[in-house]
């Protein structure tokens, strides 16, 4: 049991690392709101995670920002 426990929590770990690479490339290519919808689904795996907070900060205000534009 404990061999399973470690492989859905590696899988979940690599699901999340590949929604923040995702939403980081988004981010970097002035695409906010993308930015924050993988930001979100980052959240969704690893709820609190603070890097992922502060991505989806980030992408929010600016995606705020552009929309002021």
């Amino acid at each position: 049991a404990a061999v399973k426990a470690d492989e859905a929590q590696r899988k979940k770990l690599e699901d999340f690392e590949k929604a923040m690479a995702e939403a980081r490339v988004a981010l970097a290519g002035n695409q906010f709101a993308e930015a924050s919808d993988k930001f979100a689904a980052a959240l969704a795996i690893l709820p609190g995670a603070p890097e992922a907070v502060a991505g989806k900060r980030q992408a929010d205000g600016k995606k705020g920002a552009a929309d002021d534009v």
